[in-house]
């Protein structure tokens, strides 16, 4: 995604196919889905999720023409941040 997308607090749950990059937080599921609702709380950016031999699972897809490198970026840092704000609460 950018730069130091290294991170490893996530772990990729399936081969990024196309635009589709499929990710979560490490532990329990309850943190992947409390990292989804602190992304969506901002009302900036819309991730989906899924749940797959019971692991939920967020996706992300870059689908429009008008989605720069600016906004993957954005995008990446909300999400580190917001993930390192649940991982503090633990």
């Amino acid at each position: 995604m950018c730069e130091s997308t290294a991170d490893s607090r996530f772990e990729l749950t399936s081969k990024r196919s196309f635009a589709l990059v499929c990710f979560r937080l490490k532990g329990p599921n309850a943190l992947t889905q409390k990292l989804e609702d602190a992304v969506h709380a901002d009302r900036e950016f819309f991730i989906s999720h899924a749940t797959f031999n019971d692991v939920y699972f967020l996706r992300v897809s870059i689908g429009s023409p008008q989605t720069t490198r600016e906004h993957v970026v954005k995008l990446w840092q909300t999400i580190q941040a917001k993930a390192t704000s649940i991982l503090a609460e633990k």
